[in-house]
């Protein structure tokens, strides 16, 4: 294998199997033994016009800050002009019903429109700020088992969610969505949660992909490409009862990265690769306060009790006891007082000095000066 060391972060372009290169954007290529495809996923707006360019996704923490300024920019103008409010100013649609789809859906309505923003914004109508969950399955969460989606739809709609079932979505404009039958329904923001695919660049591989991902054998290894796996929520990686595939979620990105890692040395030791075997530690999903559910095994769990077992294991799983200890405080202070602090526009800061102006400041100022 190359020793190739990138000087800055860098796209892939191509992989060239015969001569085992990873080829760069940049014209240069990077050299491999076994490689591991694991970028993970982008959204899937599934050809709905505007959704790529008027929706928010939630797939990176750029995404989330997207959000929180739409929502909060959204508020402040309409709080400007209350009197020239129209329906949809202060309201929000949420494409898919999936995990992430009911859990945003359910934080909004529950904690910012009930709490947050009738106190920051008492000018405003609270009837106004509406919350719609638009999903085109007969269910949410369909990954759950039916009672837990029961229990997630009844939640969502006595918490003021509008939650549509057997809807599509077919436009997406800046004052809302158009859903199946033509009716337009008012938002000044739009989030899609209504699926993923492989990203561009993996499409162009010419790699067979199943259910937008890349599918893999019972090894994690891309058929075709004895020296490449796929993992994570990349790989369509086949469930142990035939037909299915494992869910995209954590825990399967971690133990099938851990897998493809062995198997590796197993290759390198001359041995033969063994089946992916994964170990289901459950599914949760938070709906708001006091509002969850947990799956693992026959074990169910909904309500209250699900909502702490949701907040205890989220804080296990946090890095660093200082880490676990902070959140633990937020979380309690979250319950107590639905006060969230984080209600500040973050925006891009000014185009950087170039290399031939001087610095105007001391070293430690700059740095203060400096964006996060």
């Amino acid at each position: 294998m190359d020793d190739h060391r990138l000087a800055a972060p860098a796209q892939v372009a191509d992989v060239d199997w015969p001569s085992q290169r990873v080829l760069l954007e940049d014209g240069s290529a990077v050299g491999f033994d076994y490689l591991v495809l694991a970028s993970g996923v982008v959204p899937a707006f599934a050809g709905v016009p505007g959704a790529a360019t008027h929706a928010i996704p939630l797939k990176l923490v750029t995404d989330a800050t997207r959000l929180r300024n739409r929502l909060l920019r959204s508020f402040e103008a309409a709080a400007a002009e209350p009197g020239k409010a129209v329906p949809g100013d202060t309201s929000i649609a949420v494409v898919g019903g999936g995990p992430t789809g009911v859990e945003l859906s359910g934080y909004i309505a529950n904690f910012l429109f009930r709490y947050q923003f009738e106190a920051d914004y008492p000018q405003l109508d609270p009837a106004a700020m509406r919350v719609t969950l638009l999903e085109r399955g007969d269910r949410l969460l369909p990954g759950f088992h039916s009672a837990l989606s029961i229990y997630a739809l009844k939640t969502l709609r006595s918490r003021g969610v509008d939650v549509r079932l057997g809807t599509e979505v077919t436009e997406v404009t800046t004052d809302g969505v158009t859903i199946s039958g033509g009716q337009q329904i008012p938002a000044a923001t739009v989030v899609w949660a209504g699926g993923v695919d492989v990203p561009p660049w993996v499409q162009a591989l010419g790699l067979t992909i199943q259910d937008g991902r890349v599918t893999t054998g019972a090894d994690l290894r891309v058929p075709d490409h004895p020296d490449t796996f796929a993992v994570g929520d990349l790989a369509a990686v086949p469930a142990a009862d035939a037909g299915s595939l494992y869910p995209q979620l954590a825990q399967v990105a971690i133990q099938t990265g851990r897998h493809a890692g062995r198997q590796i040395c197993r290759l390198k030791a001359g041995q033969p690769t063994t089946p992916f075997s994964y170990f289901d530690k459950g599914m949760m999903a938070i709906i708001g306060r006091n509002a969850a559910i947990v799956q693992t095994g026959r074990l169910r769990l909904t309500g209250r009790l699900a909502w702490i077992t949701w907040g205890f294991l989220h804080l296990t799983y946090l890095p660093g006891v200082i880490n676990r200890m902070t959140a633990g405080l937020k979380y309690l202070w979250w319950h107590l007082s639905h006060e969230e602090a984080n209600r500040v526009l973050i925006e891009p800061g000014p185009a950087a000095l170039s290399d031939a102006t001087p610095p105007t400041a001391s070293p430690a100022r700059q740095h203060q000066n400096s964006p996060p």
